[in-house]
């Protein structure tokens, strides 16, 4: 099934539940207090705000720099020399213009014409393409082969540039000889020391030219395998099982993107370096073999010897490294769970603390370091005393044997040491960037092979000939974080267990439930739940006989908080102790049994029930986010899901609704629809920007029920066959909803009856619509088809809403006359009544954030933020916030006129940086080192 998620980015087959968001930046336009200088007012970014016509909804077109050029290159291979190529002429207009212009703007490169092999869609794909082949046996799969076959052709092509590079080294060497030879050669004619010369003089050019676009297509090819590796990472994240987004936190996925992407692809830019030390060192030796004869193997022992201490530390650096990315994983993680929940750690005055923590994981960090760069100091060290214990080694045993060494010989093999100098230097490095990049592999095929989510099928709706929708049967669901206990006795993940214990695994969840509803039952309702409905109705056992005939008397400790599952035991006394075996939350019994539900085209389904009755997991069970035990899933037709907190990235309020990059991706009628539907007209004209306003974390920062109606407008904009909505009406107001109820869903999402709604598609195509509500006034629409009530994890009643009230005792007849009643006297209550309810509003939805497996901990994923200023969004539009009131702030929040400092880095800021790193003692020590290592290297020279 194709799927689009409308609260995440549609771009991608799933959301970004592990808060890949933060990934997700906005525009970088503000000012930098880092410069110094006067502001360039000519280079602001300015909107086209001049016509009167439209509302705000097209008034920001396309950012244009007044004075933008035509790109004065290209750097399309079929246009370009080989002279051009090899010296980089195709690029000298750029730097031209470059240095003629004071300030750079983005419009000055435009759109590159870059050749399929170096744009992302093309690499990512060819990547993928092998790494599906890999996949078939994951115990063989090879990220390292993957990139290979994708870009290896084109990358051992340049080695030939490397090969001629090296046979041109030694042309010094052979020629400083020859010309000794020549200046003691009294017979010798001047051409014969002109040819000489000339063959320096054109090995040095060779050298020059295959050298640099040698490195330029290594740096290319470097390039493609990030993007590859980073593209692959991201897809996986999106796709990723609940049970692993749980295992995995944000901070390593971000590791594996930056630190383990730049690792792998720094390979290509030394890779060849290691063939090319080898043929060097053998080359050096043989022409020292021709210098020095037998001595040169002096300078062999010593390489000989070197080998195996530089693998033992090579061993020890490879443990250290993957401690070191071990520590750097929990460090980055627990930065970006603050960073993501600031606003609680503030409120609930947890700085102290949380610092503590960062600064305990920073100097571990700090300690795993020190510890490799000594391992490297000494690996550097010990290669950089080979070379010249090598020379040293040569030099002694040829004076030992008794020869004598002549100007020609002595300096002919000096030059042939030297050039040993960079191979046998830069091995070390390139071992141990081997190692880092081998660790890096390592972690990211790890990454790649973890359980995906249950992938969407249809062909049970296929067999019935069914083109779009939904179907349910016998589906017991369970969420994969679920930590299966057994007697109070901690077990490891096992399907086995829920077929071998049912009974089990069905009390625990019944006296749980039990427990929810008698803490409902001692609210203001009690009266009312007790009288309307038996408690045979809601399916509940005692909590004392359920629960304790398994675990005891200690078999619950708290129904709000976590659930403790301990052991009960005496000790020598006779007293009763327990033994705490594991902290689970509630949420990891929280299940979906038996679960019969079907949904066509043209349906409109409503589900309803109690806070924590399972409606989102019921939504989620569709997506595939929820694990199966038993039952059949059917989904077919492209989903849009409507999530109960709403994804806004940092971009245009256009964009969060289109996700359109270039204008012929954009549907200007569709996109006018989808903002007049969902009642989001009145708000951008609130905005100096329109719908060119920057919203998000770095924008203007949108009220709950905002949120809701530019998610909704991403779901009109894009159109599906199923509409998964998880309560997008109850963040706003009486009167806003009604509109969207019946211009958004009814009219356009399920009846397709809007004028012009589809721009071109297919208009009789209707859709199936899955609507989670509490409004209770909209279900009595006779387009909702049925209305299917949750109760404990069950389906406990359906049919339509005349018949579900018209049956006696019903669990839909007790929940109406509950909400009614909590309205109406809503309605009545005012000044400290009315804040009273809203605490106890925000208490519930506390409660059924807590219970909802498989999101984040973050502060940011909790439902009731996204609630708290319901009621301040949707109000009459004449009470809302004044233009001008908005101008103030939306100045800074678009691109209307953002100005960009010019000039140099105040000293400030360098006197700061050299203060945080350790003051000026530190900077003294690091100059005495940079000189004593220049002065060494030259000496050695002298």
């Amino acid at each position: 099934a194709e799927f689009c998620q409308v609260g995440k980015d549609p771009r991608t087959d799933m959301g970004m539940r592990i808060g890949l968001d933060n990934l997700k930046s906005g525009s970088e336009n503000e000012t930098t207090p880092l410069l110094k200088g006067n502001s360039d007012p000519s280079s602001s970014y300015k909107y086209n705000n001049n016509d009167p016509d439209n509302l705000g909804l097209n008034n920001a077109k396309t950012l244009q720099q007044q004075n933008a050029q035509p790109l004065p290159f290209t750097v399309e291979t079929s246009k370009i020399s080989l002279f051009a190529t090899l010296t980089f002429q195709w690029f000298a207009p750029l730097l031209h213009l470059g240095n003629s212009k004071e300030q750079l703007n983005p419009e000055d490169l435009q759109t590159l014409p870059l050749p399929p092999s170096c744009r992302t869609s093309h690499v990512s794909k060819l990547f993928e393409q092998y790494w599906s082949q890999e996949t078939h046996n994951a115990k063989t799969a090879s990220v390292a082969r993957c990139l290979a076959k994708a870009y290896g052709s084109d990358y051992l092509c340049v080695g030939v540039l490397k090969l001629i590079h090296d046979l041109s080294v030694f042309v010094g060497p052979i020629v400083l000889n020859q010309l000794i030879q020549f200046l003691r050669d009294a017979t010798a004619t001047l051409s014969t020391g002109l040819l000489l010369t000339l063959a320096v003089t054109i090995s040095q050019i060779i050298m020059c030219l295959c050298l640099r676009y040698f490195a330029f297509k290594c740096y290319l090819t470097a390039l493609r395998m990030r993007t590859a590796v980073v593209v692959a990472v991201y897809k996986k994240a999106l796709k990723l099982s609940s049970a692993e987004r749980q295992r995995r936190s944000t901070g390593q996925i971000v590791n594996l993107m930056t630190v383990d992407a730049q690792r792998i692809g720094d390979v290509a830019s030394y890779l060849h370096q290691i063939w090319s030390s080898a043929l060097t060192i053998i080359l050096s030796f043989y022409f020292l073999w021709m210098q020095l004869g037998p001595s040169c193997l002096g300078g062999v022992a010593v390489i000989v010897i070197a080998i195996p201490i530089n693998k033992i530390i090579v061993v020890h650096m490879t443990c250290l490294q993957k401690v070191l990315m071990k520590c750097r994983d929990e460090r980055v993680e627990v930065n970006s769970e603050v960073l993501n929940g600031i606003k609680v750690i503030k409120l609930q005055a947890w700085e102290e603390s949380y610092t503590k923590k960062i600064l305990h994981l920073r100097n571990t960090e700090l300690k795993q370091l020190s510890r490799y760069i000594i391992a490297n100091a000494i690996q550097t060290m010990a290669w950089t005393a080979v070379r010249l214990l090598v020379a040293l080694a040569s030099f002694a045993v040829y004076t030992m044997l008794g020869n004598t060494l002549d100007v020609a010989n002595a300096l002919t093999a000096l030059a042939l040491f030297d050039i040993l100098r960079y191979p046998l230097s830069k091995l070390p490095v390139m071992v141990n960037n081997l190692v880092e990049a081998a660790t890096s592999l390592d972690r990211v095929k790890i990454f790649l092979l973890s359980e995906d989510r249950i992938p969407l099928a249809g062909a049970g709706l296929e067999s019935k000939g069914i083109d779009a929708g939904v179907e349910i049967s016998n589906g017991t669901f369970v969420y994969e974080s679920m930590k299966p206990m057994m007697g109070g006795v901690h077990t490891k993940k096992d399907s086995n267990f829920f077929e071998m214990d049912q009974e089990l695994l069905k009390q625990v969840h019944d006296g749980y439930w039990e427990i929810k509803l008698l803490k409902a039952q001692l609210k203001d309702a009690e009266e009312r739940i007790v009288s309307l409905s038996g408690k045979e109705d809601y399916r509940a056992t005692p909590a004392s006989t359920s629960i304790s005939a398994h675990y005891g008397d200690n078999g619950l400790k708290d129904p709000n908080g976590t659930t403790t599952l301990v052991n009960g035991t005496k000790d020598e006394d006779g007293e009763a102790t327990t033994e705490t075996v594991e902290d689970v939350h509630p949420s990891e019994l929280l299940v979906l049994r038996r679960i019969d539900f079907s949904c066509g085209r043209g349906e409109l389904i409503a589900v309803v029930g109690l806070v924590g009755s399972g409606k989102t997991t019921f939504i989620n069970s569709m997506l595939g986010e929820v694990k199966a035990l038993s039952g059949t899933l059917a989904v077919k037709g492209r989903l849009a899901y409507f999530p109960q907190t709403p994804f806004i990235m940092n971009d245009t309020l256009q964009r969060n609704v289109t996700f359109a990059r270039q204008a012929e991706d954009f549907d200007q009628g569709r996109y006018d629809l989808a903002i007049s539907i969902c009642a989001l007209e009145h708000d951008i004209k609130l905005l100096s920007g329109g719908d060119q306003t920057e919203i998000g974390e770095k924008g203007i920062t949108l009220s709950g029920g905002q949120r809701a109606r530019v998610a909704m407008a991403r779901a009109v904009y894009h159109d599906a066959d199923i509409y998964l909505l998880d309560d997008p009406l109850a963040a706003v107001d009486v009167h806003v909803g009604k509109h969207v109820f019946q211009k958004c869903i009814v009219d356009e999402l399920l009846l397709r009856k809007t004028p012009g709604s589809m721009s071109g598609l297919d208009s009789e195509r209707k859709s199936s619509v899955i609507l989670v509500t509490n409004a209770i006034q909209y279900l009595s629409n006779p387009h909702v088809s049925k209305i299917v009530v949750l109760h404990g994890g069950s389906v406990a009643e359906v049919g339509t809403y005349n018949e579900l009230c018209s049956k006696p005792g019903s669990l839909f007849s007790s929940f109406v006359s509950i909400l009614d009643s909590e309205r109406s006297n809503g309605e009545t209550k005012g000044g400290n009544e009315e804040d009273s309810a809203t605490d106890d509003r925000s208490e519930q939805l506390t409660d059924q954030s807590m219970f909802i497996p498989g999101r984040s901990n973050s502060a940011q994923s909790y439902i009731y933020a996204e609630y708290d200023v319901e009621e301040e969004d949707d109000k009459d539009p004449s009470l809302a916030k004044p233009v001008d009131e908005f101008d103030s702030v939306t100045a800074l929040m678009t691109n209307e006129l953002q100005e960009r400092e010019k000039g140099l880095v105040d000293f400030g800021n360098y006197a700061a940086w050299f203060k945080a790193a350790g003051g000026i003692f530190v900077l003294i020590l690091v100059l005495i080192g940079l000189v004593i290592d220049r002065g060494a290297d030259v000496g050695s020279t002298w």
